[in-house]
Order: structure tokens, then sequence, then C-alpha cells
């Protein structure tokens, strides 16, 4: 739904501002006598009118589609009737990128497939009939040299505008996008907490910078699999985002992950008594009533904590975490297991 009124908003803007430029031609057009692109500007007006109807109902690719047909229309009557020299011709470089564009919008939005390939072909013919016409014949009109420089310094100036701004908001989309990416590829969907991909990179880039009080926590949610017989799939989802929530907002100084399945990964610094704490997240899970479809239940975790050692490899440091966590799981669960 953004998407949808990002590209609506978009649309309003650029069909405001081709409005405007057509009406300011045709003071222009009046000016130098050329009567017949007076007399075509006064329909397309029309046109930009009925635009803004397709834009506020969402016609979004139908108006892209209809917009470029009244700008090649445009563009080669006005080349026909002044020459290539005015520099109507130009806009054809700055729709093509842009159509290229709105296609990926659309595709953005689920809308309309805007077929932007044949659109441009199709730029691409009304130019060369267009301008060979001129070629061959000459312009309809003959119009003195100022006005042919006035015109070229305005369509010129035009054509950079969209080409910029086009540009601009595509090397925008296309960082987003990147970002958007970069997000997925770290975090787990289900959780929003880091994944086991991110934690592995993150703890081999810091592992020279920790010192002996940093620490890591194994956390596995007891008896999980009765959640998912008994609650469906759902409602074991339902435990590990509210689980992942409550670490997240208890560890604040740490860093946690999503180590696979029901298990969870933390690495904290000294800034923490990591037993403490650690004892604490266990108390508040243990103590805290979760409600799935009007039914209310408990959930215990049990931990094992394995702190830092110099010379100690992070395979060791994890399997350390690793082991305490099982001996905990067979030794009676919800605890914490720092020592064996």
């Amino acid at each position: 739904m953004y998407q949808y009124e990002k590209a609506q908003k978009v649309s309003y803007y650029a069909n405001a501002g081709l409005m405007s430029y057509v009406l300011m031609m045709v003071f222009v057009y009046a000016h130098y006598g050329i009567t017949y692109m007076v007399y075509h500007s006064i329909p397309t007006l029309a046109m930009y009118v009925f635009f803004f109807y397709m834009i506020h109902r969402r016609w979004l690719a139908a108006y892209v589609r209809t917009v470029y047909a009244v700008i090649i229309i445009y563009m080669a009557a006005a080349t026909v009737c002044l020459g290539y020299n005015y520099g109507f011709h130009l806009y054809c470089f700055s729709l093509i990128p842009i159509l290229f564009y709105s296609e990926y919008i659309a595709y953005q939005i689920h809308g309309s497939k805007v077929s932007a390939m044949i659109i441009s072909l199709c730029i691409v013919c009304v130019y060369l009939v267009s301008n060979g016409y001129v070629i061959l014949h000459g312009p309809i009109y003959t119009t003195e040299g100022k006005a042919a420089l006035f015109f070229l310094i305005i369509n010129s100036l035009s054509v950079f505008i969209f080409l910029i701004g086009y540009t601009s908001m595509l090397r925008n989309m296309v960082i987003s996008a990147q970002e958007k990416l970069s997000q997925m590829a770290m975090l787990d969907e289900l959780t929003g907490l880091y994944n086991r991909h991110y934690m592995v990179e993150h703890l081999e880039k810091t592992l020279e910078d920790v010192n002996g009080k940093s620490w890591l926590a194994m956390i596995d949610i007891d008896d999980f699999k009765k959640f998912n017989d008994t609650y469906g799939h759902n409602g074991g989802d339902y435990v590990l985002v509210s689980i992942a929530s409550m670490m997240r907002e208890h560890c604040k100084n740490g860093t946690v992950s999503r180590w696979g399945g029901e298990e969870f990964l933390i690495i904290g610094s000294g800034k923490d008594d990591p037993v403490k704490l650690l004892e604490e997240l266990r108390k508040k899970i243990a103590e805290k009533k979760f409600q799935f479809e009007g039914r209310t239940f408990h959930v215990t975790v049990t931990l094992g904590c394995s702190f830092y050692e110099k010379e100690r490899s992070l395979d060791g440091w994890i399997q350390e975490a690793d082991a305490k966590l099982y001996y905990g799981k067979s030794h009676g669960k919800n605890q914490v297991v720092h020592k064996i």
C-alpha cells in the first residue's frame, strides 16, 4: 500500500509539471504565431486535467501509457512544426529511462505491466519519422534565431531536470532496496532477531576485540515441541516471537540472535553480571503468562553460559555454551548453567 501511495504521489507531481509546461508553451506559441501548436496544446491540456482523475482512481499503468502517447505526439508535432533545432526531440532521451523506471514501480506495487520495451520502440520510430520529415521537407513554421535559442534552452533544461530528478530517484530506490536486502540477509524473518549467518560473521569479526569478561549464552525453549503439538505452528511461532522480544528488551547491552529452531544465542560483555542477567531473564520468562487463542500457559527456558578464554577458538567457545545448555536440559531444565 505504501508503494502504491508513493507512486500515486509521484504521478501527481509529474502530471502537474507536464501540464504547467504545456500551459506555458501555449503563451510562447501564441507570441511567435505558431498557430497549430496553440490549437494542439488545448486538447493536450484537457488530457492532463483528465489524467489527474486517472491518478486519483489509481489507474497508474493506464496513465503511464496514455501520458506517453500524448507526450510522443506532442513532441512529434512540435518537431515537425519548428524543426529539430528547437530541442523537442530531446524528450525522447528522457522518456525512455523514465519509462523503465515506471515499469519497475508497476512491478513493485503489483500493478499492470507498463510494456516499457514496446513503448520505447514506438518512441524511436516517432523520433526517426518526425526528424526525417524535417530533414527532407523542412519545418512548417520558420521563426527568428532568438526563438530557436529560447526553445532549445527551455527544452534542454526540462530534459536535464527530468533526467537528474528521475535518476536521483532511481539511485535512492536502488540504495533502499539494497539496504532491505541486507536487512533480510542478517535478520530472522519470524522474530526480527539477528540470524545465525549474521551472528557467526559478527562473532568472527569481534573475536579479536573480546576480553576475559565477555560471555556467550545458548538458550533453548524447554519442551518446545509440545507447544507445536498442542497449539499448532502458529502457537509455536507466538512463543518464539514473545521470547525473542523479551530477550531483546532484557539484554540491551548484548547481541541477541536466533541460532536455529527454538535455540537462541546471546553475546555480552562485562557491563553486566551475566549469571545474574541470565537468571533474571529465566525467571521473567518462567513467570510470564503466555496467552494464545484464549488459553493461558507458562514457558521455561534453559541457558548455558560460557566465558571467553584467551586462545580459545570461536567453535570451542560456542561448543562449551552448548554443552552447558545440554547439561541443563538433562538435569531438570529451567535453569542457568555456567559451571559443570
